[in-house]
């Protein structure tokens, strides 16, 4: 089996590459890891637009739904609510758009995106538990926090 198993591995390229002249430059290359995390490259509105929105929409649409929640719906909305809470915190970084940086040195842009995690977080553990009641409300609070933030910080046409 183990053979079966290394022919496998060996044929799908999923063996450690040699090394290599290029694999060598681009490790000379890397980022040192005690420099922080990586910029961010996305503005507000593409991060917005993207995973933020794609994340509720996945909870809300599940959430809502009245008929009874497959494991894969669960699952599904767990994963959601995990992107949803990790792009809050993307959402409190600083990227090279000038704009988005005077938001974000806004004490009360950090609150509602504070508000978006912790309700991420709720539907994250709702979702584990198969909690649909919990779920619902938490979906709520999602919902409460887009429009609060959205309200305030919105641009007209986004």
């Amino acid at each position: 089996m183990r053979i079966v198993v290394a022919v496998a591995l060996l044929l799908s390229g999923c063996v450690p590459a040699a090394s290599s002249d290029r694999t060598a430059a681009m490790q000379a290359e890397a980022v040192d890891p005690a420099a922080g995390p990586l910029p961010v490259l996305v503005t507000t509105r593409e991060l917005m637009g993207g995973l933020t929105a794609f994340s509720a929409h996945v909870i809300e649409s599940i959430a809502t739904s009245t008929v009874s929640k497959a494991p894969s719906e669960w699952d599904a909305v767990s994963l959601a609510a995990s992107d949803l809470a990790a792009a809050s915190s993307l959402m409190t970084m600083n990227n090279d758009n000038v704009v988005d940086n005077m938001r974000r040195s806004d004490g009360h842009w950090r609150l509602l995106s504070k508000a978006l995690q912790d309700a991420a977080l709720e539907v994250r553990t709702a979702a584990r538990a198969r909690d649909a009641a919990a779920l619902l409300a938490a979906s709520s609070d999602i919902r409460q926090a887009c429009r609060s933030c959205h309200a305030q910080y919105r641009v007209h046409g986004e």
